[in-house]
């Protein structure tokens, strides 16, 4: 990824992990377990978490141009 630093290179891999386990327990949930359920949906607010801290970033990159 030309142009990221360290920490959003890192952000970057930290989503391709948790998308990785989201796609694990999502298939496992709907085999009917439930206990699934609530991993993956632990997994996904991560995400959202993740993705919030490198929108910020970039937000901030874009306004400090």
């Amino acid at each position: 990824m030309k142009n990221f630093n360290s920490y959003n290179t890192e952000k970057m891999t930290e989503l391709k992990e948790q998308m990785a386990i989201v796609e694990a327990e999502a298939d496992k949930y709907f085999k009917e377990n439930d206990a699934a359920g609530a991993r993956l949906s632990k997994t996904l607010e991560q995400m959202e978490t993740t993705a919030q801290l490198l929108r910020n970033e970039i937000s901030n990159k874009k306004n400090a141009r």
